[in-house]
């Protein structure tokens, strides 16, 4: 089949997700924040306001783009411009110098854009617990950013073997993994550098106003093992941690060799899963200890879950193994004694799925290699970035409201991927008719009824 190929005046979009976003301004508008603050210039009519360029830029985020030049195709776009609720929409040089200038000279727009992502996740996110608990998961982890081959500042070598890019702490919250906050830093920072403790007590505040009432937890992998983290977060009334223990010594009464004959000697539970590796559980208690301003030590008592698993066949071949290959893994937590050491360990797997969170941020939000050569302006579209992700993450939830997305599977999420293919990206005729802008489905496709039902329930 050959098709002939024409064209027409009539508005067409492919963009209409972005009236969702229109009505998420129209509930939390952004005036209230940008209003004392005209950082670069008065609005006038020779030049755009600080909001045309911030909003300007999220839109674009939005739709799954971040290059500066990506807006030269939304600057004729009728229903981007109305749904962003600007009056024009600026060049990508302007873009670029504006996000230059906010990002280096007025550190208060940090501030701003953060305490409007604090009001958007207090409007309308409801961050949901582990299943089968009523424990809220707080999710620390450091990701890293590919940037191989660039020299933007800040491009360092990373944890990761042979890659040069970011380290950003993620803070990751609800089983929806809403981005509570985030930490942009050097690709050469350790996952606890100096001012993490910091960061880490800031971020359990913001989640402690999101969830006043409730329970959290928060999760962190083997590089947030430190005494001084443990201290701190003891201290946090109706919270909870789960550390990844770091296996230190090197003397013959703590090395690794001599905590697993302590384990296999004492464990107090075992069991077999499918992949016919034995499990051995033991706990104990743990000390954490720092030393304060005045010189004074501080101690917190934790559980410490230690766990051998013995390997007496290959799991590739099957083919037995001539010596048992054993491993140890411990955990630092204060969970109360309700929780055993093996619900302890599931609830430390599920912290796994952040990985998953931080995949759809870099990858579907396109946020994986920055465009500003300059560390402080990536830092502000990053910032940005997490304005984005938490409103189509909010967007999915709504959506998954629907019968009409996997109605025989009960989610919790979907990916973000998803929500820009099937509710972003739906296209539609855009109509004026006595002053009132309206939006045209098309009636042949099932994805107009799962965008009217998100819409409505907005």
């Amino acid at each position: 089949m050959i098709f002939n190929i024409q064209y027409t005046d009539e508005n067409l979009q492919s963009n209409t997700g972005l009236a969702i976003f229109s009505k998420i301004l129209d509930q939390v508008n952004p005036e209230g924040f940008f209003h004392h603050y005209q950082f670069t210039n008065k609005s006038s009519d020779h030049f755009y306001s600080d909001k045309d360029v911030i909003l300007s830029y999220l839109g674009l985020i939005l739709s799954g783009q971040i290059n500066y030049e990506d807006i030269d195709f939304c600057r004729n776009d009728i229903l981007f411009r109305r749904a962003i609720n600007v009056h024009r929409i600026p060049s990508k040089e302007t873009i670029r110098q504006r996000l230059d200038l906010l990002a280096h000279f007025y550190p208060d727009i940090f501030d701003v854009l953060n305490n409007w992502n604090q009001k958007l996740l207090e409007r309308f996110a409801q961050p949901l617990p582990i299943s089968g608990t009523d424990l809220i998961p707080v999710d620390f982890d450091v990701t890293v950013q590919d940037n191989t081959g660039s020299k933007k500042e800040g491009v360092s070598q990373t944890y990761q073997k042979g890659i040069k890019g970011f380290a950003p702490m993620m803070t990751n919250m609800g089983s929806q993994g809403y981005l509570l906050n985030l930490d942009f830093r050097h690709g050469r920072r350790h996952a606890n550098c100096p001012g993490t403790d910091e960061y880490i007590m800031r971020t359990m505040n913001l989640a402690r106003r999101l969830c006043p009432g409730q329970t959290l937890l928060a999760r962190f992998d083997l590089g947030n093992d430190a005494d001084r983290n443990i201290v701190a977060l003891s201290g946090l009334p109706n919270s909870f941690f789960l550390i990844k223990h770091l296996q230190r010594g090197c003397n013959a009464d703590y090395s690794k060799e001599a905590l697993i004959e302590e384990v296999m000697s004492n464990y107090t539970s075992k069991y077999i899963k499918k992949d016919n590796a034995i499990y051995y559980n033991w706990e104990k208690e743990s000390l954490a200890a720092v030393i304060d301003e005045n010189g004074k030590q501080i101690i917190a008592k934790c559980r410490k879950i230690l766990c051998v698993v013995e390997l007496t066949h290959d799991l590739n071949t099957g083919a037995p193994l001539l010596i048992p290959y054993r491993s140890l893994h411990m955990w630092r937590t204060n969970l109360p004694k309700k929780y055993s050491p093996e619900q302890v360990i599931e609830l430390y797997k599920d912290h796994a799925t952040s990985e998953q969170f931080h995949s759809e941020f870099k990858c579907d939000l396109d946020v994986e290699r920055l465009p500003s050569s300059k560390f402080l302006t990536n830092k502000l579209i990053m910032t940005m970035a997490k304005i984005a992700f938490n409103l189509l993450r909010f967007i999915g939830h709504q959506a998954i409201q629907s019968t009409l997305i996997n109605p025989k599977k009960k989610l919790t999420r979907i990916r973000l991927r998803t929500v820009l293919l099937k509710i972003m990206y739906l296209p539609s005729k855009l109509i004026r008719k006595h002053k009132q802008w309206t939006v045209v489905l098309p009636r042949s496709n099932p994805l107009s009824r799962l965008f009217s039902e998100v819409y409505a329930l907005i």
